[in-house]
């Protein structure tokens, strides 16, 4: 059975952050009958992992934003990027999963068993030469686990790629209503750890039954989105799922089912902690931060975003924000033990 692609796992999970703001559904029945909180206040989160997380963002950033040059005048080095065939090969004779063509390797990156990158270091560009590496004895492979494989290896290219210096300025070239690296940095924080928080509170929520009209109202949504999806390349539902997101349409469609359950947790919580904390939606809120998600949107002003997506779905949007900031502010960072 095929497994869905990551970017289709992705788009659910987008799907899902967003849904408050399309659903326009307040819940105005009593939640407890559906589903059991766990703790949501006070809740630990580690903050090396908050900063960890934080870094991996802004590393992905700086090489989404990376160059690459040709390299023709020295031999292949740490960092560098190789364009490789290789042939490997246990008592002369080959092995499954052993020979490739014009891969790229990036030497230092550990993708390869030990020894194979470093003995592609030095090698010059059209130069041949046999590697030989160790397979480890916890080797996934145990018909290869504990032996010793040659590799002979040609190198057709070198590149290396320099990463921009994380500063102001590279943040500022960003355009994306950041202008210093610290406050860039404050607002991945501040997401980060909301995400993270939610994500453990949800973890927690003991569900006792969903609502049915809820559930179908997500997963019909969702259907809609991925419709108009195919539309977009000229091809049914059907067709895209085989595709675009390599599966079949009752496989797939049963990860939507799943997802719209999730989805209406995720829903049933926030209301559930709005209700006990009487977390609401003042006029300033709506004006602020109705603004914000007007302006995020590409609208005009809070007006015509109100007159595009309605007065309640833009409630909802905020309310779950602040749901979620209360919830984060609550929270209790712990230190690294020793």
């Amino acid at each position: 059975m095929k497994k869905l692609r990551i970017g289709a796992a992705l788009l659910f999970c987008a799907i899902l952050l967003t849904a408050l703001a399309s659903c326009g559904k307040s819940y105005n029945y009593d939640l407890s009958e559906y589903i059991t909180l766990g703790n949501y206040k006070g809740v630990e989160i580690a903050a090396a992992e908050i900063d960890s997380q934080v870094q991996s963002q802004l590393d992905s950033l700086l090489e989404q934003k990376a160059t690459t040059e040709d390299i023709a005048d020295r031999p292949a080095a740490l960092g560098d990027i190789v364009n490789i065939d290789y042939t490997g090969t246990i008592g002369g004779a080959a092995f499954e999963g052993g020979t490739a063509s014009a891969q790229e390797v990036t030497l230092g990156a550990g993708g390869y068993i030990d020894g194979f990158e470093d003995g592609i270091v030095g090698m010059a560009m059209g130069e041949e030469k046999t590697v030989t590496c160790l397979f480890p004895e916890d080797y996934q492979n145990t018909e290869l686990a504990g032996k010793a494989a040659d590799f002979a290896i040609t190198l057709h290219s070198i590149k290396h790629k320099t990463l921009p210096e994380l500063n102001d300025e590279f943040i500022l070239s960003l355009e994306n209503g950041y202008d210093t690296l610290d406050s860039y940095k404050a607002y991945l924080r501040k997401a980060i750890k909301e995400n993270s928080v939610w994500t453990k509170i949800i973890s927690e929520v003991a569900v006792i039954k969903y609502p049915k009209k809820e559930v179908k109202a997500a997963y019909n949504q969702m259907v809609t989105y991925y419709k108009s999806l195919a539309a977009q390349y000229n091809a049914t539902l059907d067709e895209y799922i085989m595709n675009y997101q390599g599966s079949d349409t009752n496989t797939f469609l049963s990860h939507i089912a799943s997802y719209a359950q999730e989805a209406v947790k995720s829903e049933m919580c926030l209301y559930a902690i709005a209700r006990a904390e009487n977390i609401t939606v003042s006029d300033s809120d709506y004006q602020t931060k109705g603004a914000e998600l007007a302006s995020a949107a590409g609208f005009e002003d809070l007006k015509a975003y109100e007159k595009s997506v309605g007065k309640e779905n833009i409630e909802n949007s905020i309310l779950n924000t602040l749901v979620r900031e209360w919830c984060a502010n609550q929270a209790v960072e712990t230190a690294a033990e020793g």
